[in-house]
């Protein structure tokens, strides 16, 4: 038991010698050179205020974050810690098409890859099964205001390929463009998509969505 006790003392007081913190913060620019063990672009941590961040580079000792889902303020000294890869579901609708998309952040960030299910119901009807990717832009990156249009918005594209099943089944491409926001782990986004389908006429209009990351 004493050797037991022990264990964890030193446990409880090594774990925040050796984790990351939040060492410059300034406006949207969040980083850290205090990681014991530098880690992969990716990356996904959280700090004291909830915030969730990515690891968008490493240089040298510097480790630079994308803000994702801000929840509070960012503070210097903030203890930042480690958590599971973000995962996002959503259902989007347009005009011509319906589907849901599933993706996880992973290495290759802001690359992600994407998995689409969704229904065509403009010029006949036919279901649609793709994969692809999808890359965002968090716009904290590009300006310091603190709007949370800005500390919680992203530019996101895709493009997935796969097959729209009907009586036959053909060739499928879907691709576009939205304006994302969190509010919390709760996402809604608004922009354009094209859907492509062999042989028939292309679907290119408005597109809604919603979702979650968690």
């Amino acid at each position: 038991m004493r050797k037991l006790a022990v264990s964890i003392l030193v446990a409880l007081f090594c774990i925040p010698l050796f984790a990351g913190s939040i060492r410059y913060a300034y406006g949207n620019n969040i980083s850290s050179d205090d990681f014991e063990s530098l880690p992969l672009v990716g990356s996904i941590y959280t700090d004291d205020s909830d915030n969730v961040l990515a690891v968008r580079f490493v240089r040298d000792n510097i480790v630079a974050f994308d803000m994702l889902m801000t929840k509070g303020p960012y503070h210097i000294g903030s203890e930042l810690s480690p958590r599971a890869a973000v995962t996002s579901v959503g259902l989007y609708g347009t005009p011509g098409f319906a589907y849901g998309a599933y993706s996880r952040t992973t290495a290759l960030y802001p690359l992600s890859p994407l998995a689409v299910l969704g229904v065509k119901y403009r010029n006949g009807v036919s279901a649609l099964a793709l994969a692809g990717v999808k890359v965002h832009v968090c716009l904290a990156d590009l300006w310091d205001a603190s709007s949370t249009l800005i500390q919680n918005g992203k530019v996101v594209s895709w493009c997935a390929v796969g097959a729209s099943l009907a009586s036959s089944i053909d060739f499928a491409c879907t691709y576009g463009v939205t304006f994302s926001h969190n509010i919390g782990i709760f996402r809604w986004e608004a922009g354009i998509a094209d859907l492509e389908v062999l042989g028939q006429p292309g679907i290119f209009s408005f597109c809604l969505g919603m979702g979650v990351d968690i």
